[in-house]
Order: structure tokens, then sequence, then C-alpha cells
């Protein structure tokens, strides 16, 4: 999937407009974050009458959704669902225009949501996969004509809601409680991988894996390069904290860095800014000899005696790294630094297994 990066913050060979239309011509996802005082829910409208001859479990929802500039007679509202942790929507093209024309838009209905699953890695939720999912968990209790009626008229949209609306109940009125997102042609996101021909490339960040000295405790041996996370972890760590005694950098910023550069969930990148903090603040390994100080070379420590030469995922591997580095009986480390350590270090090839929509949107509600 890439990066998740805020274009505003990155350093262009080019000017800002022109990325934003190469974007747009080029139908790349262009995102704004969700502020933290706003719910997202995914609502299903259609003709109630066809639904709830056969659905008896649906919330029949009374009123009708009624934005701006658009006509009052719309199919009514039948359903809805809170998504939980949604982090970014992703604009429709014609916002995008807007947004180009004026600087700046309002988002009604976005074109998916995304949000991060519990490994830490970006899903994407659009009204298709919600519509197939519905639809699913709804066939014992429709006929074949109510499927076919229901495949075919329900309607999927996305709104916003404040946060203190997270329950919506039978005639409970929800057109007033709509809410607009505000976006700003400073304020999107966008995935690095789509605009790295217009990155300017910073001269901090040539430094490479082979430019680190043996006796950091950042170095990774040649045999475990290439094969997981570690590479470019090592090189943040070494780049943000190697030779600076007097007075370290906070490790606030480094989590910050991992999220940015990594596109890491918060509390993925906070278990990596504690394996690369010289000073960690948090329960460390046992055995000095594998780390003293920094706690980076448990990481490799683990690569090389649980992962190096495996060929496939093997969840017996994952139980053993954990057991090793957590608990009274491991090496002492709590328990999400175990377990994110176990995620970020485990080989790219087979990192995870591919998700179903089903899991994709039974992790978003």
């Amino acid at each position: 999937m890439g990066r998740i990066i805020e274009l505003s913050k990155i350093k262009l060979n080019t000017d800002f407009t022109s990325v934003l239309v190469y974007l747009f011509e080029q139908n790349k996802p262009v995102l704004i974050e969700v502020p933290a005082n706003i719910n997202v829910w995914v609502t299903y409208k259609g003709d109630k009458s066809l639904f709830r001859r056969n659905l008896r479990t649906t919330r029949g929802l009374n009123a009708h959704t009624r934005f701006k500039g658009k006509p009052n007679v719309v199919k009514p509202v039948f359903d809805a669902h809170l998504i939980k942790h949604a982090s970014y929507v992703q604009l429709k093209k014609e916002d995008l225009n807007l947004l180009l024309k004026q600087r700046r838009c309002s988002v009604r209905n976005p074109l998916a949501i995304l949000f991060f699953d519990s490994n830490g890695d970006i899903e994407i939720l659009d009204g298709k996969g919600c519509q197939t999912e519905y639809l699913r968990q709804k066939q014992g209790s429709m006929t074949e004509f109510d499927m076919f009626i229901a495949r075919n008229s329900i309607e999927v949209e996305f709104v916003f809601s404040a946060k203190s609306v997270n329950e919506w109940k039978e005639n409970n009125c929800i057109e007033n409680e709509f809410k607009d997102l505000k976006a700003s042609v400073d304020s999107v996101y966008v995935y690095e991988m789509d605009v790295v021909k217009f990155i300017v490339e910073d001269v901090d960040k040539k430094t490479s894996i082979s430019d680190i000295p043996i006796d950091s405790p950042y170095y990774i041996d040649d045999m475990l390069r290439k094969q997981s996370d570690l590479d470019e972890l090592s090189i943040l760590g070494f780049r943000y904290y190697w030779g600076k005694t007097a007075k370290l950098p906070k490790a606030k910023g480094l989590v910050e860095l991992i999220m940015n550069q990594l596109g890491y969930a918060q509390k993925k990148a906070e278990a990596a800014a504690f394996f690369l903090n010289p000073n960690p603040d948090g329960r460390c390994g046992k055995t000095k000899s594998i780390a003293d100080g920094c706690q980076f070379p448990y990481l490799t420590h683990c690569l090389e005696h649980f992962w190096h030469h495996k060929q496939a995922y093997d969840k017996n591997i994952t139980s053993e790294i954990q057991k090793f580095l957590e608990g009274s009986e491991g090496e002492g480390f709590s328990s999400d630094n175990a377990k994110y350590a176990e995620l970020i270090l485990r080989p790219r090839e087979f990192l995870r297994a591919p998700k179903n929509a089903y899991n994709t949107i039974n992790n978003a509600f």
C-alpha cells in the first residue's frame, strides 16, 4: 500500500498545485485526516419496504438525509454503523476538482475510509465492500428476489457527525447531526509512492545501512539485511541518535518521524522508538551481552535466531519470539513492545496472510 505523507510537509521540485493536478489527472488517491472530534459512519439507504418484510434485525431510521444543494426527496437511511478508529478519508474527484479551483472545499460523503488495523497497517473501506458485506450478513433473512432488489437499489454513503453522536436509534432524527469536513490544499495527505518523482531528496536521507559502523547498536550484519523493516529503522536510529551524547533529542520526535516515514500507527511507532532509544524508558532485556542501553540489538538477535533462512510464515515462531521477549520467564519486555517487535522484524515476504473483505470490514466496526 505504501506510506502516507502530508504533502505540505514535503520538499517538492515543483509547485504544490502541479502535484495535485497530476494526482487528479492520474486518478491517484488524495486524503484528508479525520479530526479527533469527528465520528465517521457508513449509512445504508434504500426503500425500507423492501427490507422490513424480511430484515427483522434492521434498525429503521426514519430520517432522510438532506445535504445542501441536493433535492430533498432522497432514499431514507435504514441502517448505519459507526466506523471505529477512522484515520483518513479519500476525496471524490469532484471534491479534489473544487479543491484545486478554490484551494478549499467541504467534504460531505467521501469515496473511502482508511484506518489502521491491529498490526498498524492501513486498511481501506469503500462503499462497494460495505454493500457486499452487508448483503452477505443479511442473506439468511432475505429471499432471492429481495436480495436482487437490494443489490440493485441499496446506496452506501459515508457521513460525519460530532464525536458525541455515537449511537443511532429508532426514529432518531439524524439529518441535523451530519457535519462536513473542511479540507484545504495545505492539509491533504497522499501516498508517497504516488509523488516520489516530485520529492527533493534530503541530504540527511542519503545515509545508507552500509554507513553504519559495526560498533554501533544500529549495525545489521550483511546476512540479515533486506529482509525486514529493521533496515529502515537502523538508519533512522543512527541518524537520530548516533554521536549525540551531550543532549539527546526527544523520543517523541522519533515517534513522529517513524510514523511519517514508515507509515506506522502510533503504538507500533512507539515500540520501534523504544528499541532505538539509547536510554529507553521502559522494561529492557535482561541479557546485557545482547544489549546494554539501546535495545535494538534484540531485534537483530531475534531476526537471526528465529526467522533467518525461513521460507514461510510459521505462527509457532511468532509465539517463540514473544515468549523470548516478554514476561518474567523471558527477557522481561512489556507485552506491547514484545508484540510490535515481532511484527517489525518479521520478514517482508510473508509479513501477513491476505485478508478478505469480511475481515477488513469487521475490523472497522
